[in-house]
């Protein structure tokens, strides 16, 4: 399991209160990362009954901080949760999944949200 905590700058900001702001932004959505990392695994253990095999947490671009994790870990296969796209965002960007699905050298599962209808599922060997 691996969660990424997008470090990309999303705006320019020209003053020094608005970086100091972007940067203590930054900091929050990293110790957000980490504890949602933690929750999330202790959840699958204990009130799932699962078992997590490995916990990762990374900071970068989430796309290729994943390809990057599954080379690195030799994985056989790797799992995303993809939402449908509005059709503005299909047209003309393309979607983590689809990042995820380009770079991968293994195969790559999407699934889509629970109970929507016409979940997205997209499988590439």
């Amino acid at each position: 399991m691996v969660h990424v905590v997008s470090t990309v700058p999303e705006a320019p900001y020209p003053r020094y209160w608005e970086k100091e702001k972007s940067e203590a932004l930054l900091e929050w959505k990293k110790l957000k990362g980490l504890g949602f990392l933690d929750d999330l695994v202790r959840r699958i253990e204990e009130e799932l009954g699962g078992h997590v095999a490995g916990s990762h947490y990374r900071e970068g671009t989430p796309d290729k901080e994943v390809v990057r994790l599954g080379e690195g870990i030799d994985a056989g296969l790797i799992m995303v949760g993809g939402r449908r796209p509005k059709w503005l965002e299909r047209v003309f960007l393309a979607g983590f999944p689809d990042k995820v699905l380009r770079r991968a050298k293994c195969p790559v599962l999407v699934v889509g949200e629970r109970g929507s209808r016409g979940s997205p599922v997209a499988w590439r060997p």
